[in-house]
């Protein structure tokens, strides 16, 4: 499924704030508890973010355009989350499993894409402190933040639970559509 975004310019600066919001070690420390087996895709990689995927694809690259499978980690640029909500969304429907990082914000139209859809939900308990930049100082950021988890068709579920329910609020429910 390819989206018509301008995805190969660079990441939007705006005065004083970014989309350059780069996963934090404990949370990847967390991931790699879930899928055992590894993160298979980061679509939105950035070379100075600390996600150790077999493939990579940067906003050059154009991660959208591309086939998500396999164990999927996805940080995406936070000021346009819609296209890559849909691309899990449908990369789920065909067997991928997406670990989703986004700001939990129900009040959007692209939040309803969330509840409409996905398998489970983890709202973080506290602001969560990022990667920021390229210089990796930790940035706490000012807003809330959640883990969305596209378990993709016949997926367990068990071990989403078990590892984020001792950080996050976790929250399952039957989805609208899948």
């Amino acid at each position: 499924m390819t989206l018509p975004l301008p995805l190969n310019e660079p990441v939007p600066e705006r005065e004083g704030h970014s989309d350059a919001w780069y996963t934090p070690a404990w949370v990847l420390d967390r991931v790699r508890d879930q899928w055992r087996d590894g993160i298979d895709l980061d679509p939105a990689w950035h070379p100075a973010c600390l996600v150790k995927a077999r493939k990579t694809y940067t906003l050059k690259d154009d991660g959208l355009s591309h086939e998500w499978t396999g164990n999927v980690w996805n940080n995406p640029p936070y000021s346009s989350p819609r296209a890559w909500i849909l691309k899990a969304r449908a990369s789920a429907k065909h067997g991928a499993r997406v670990l989703q990082l986004v700001k939990f914000d129900p009040s959007t139209s692209w939040f309803n894409l969330i509840w409409e859809s996905a398998t489970s939900l983890a709202i973080f308990r506290r602001r969560m402190s990022f990667v920021a930049g390229s210089e990796r100082k930790a940035t706490t950021a000012n807003f809330p933040v959640c883990l969305v988890y596209w378990a993709g068709v016949g997926a367990p579920i068990d071990n989403f639970h078990r590892v984020w329910s001792k950080h996050a609020q976790i929250v399952h429910w039957e989805p609208y559509e899948r």
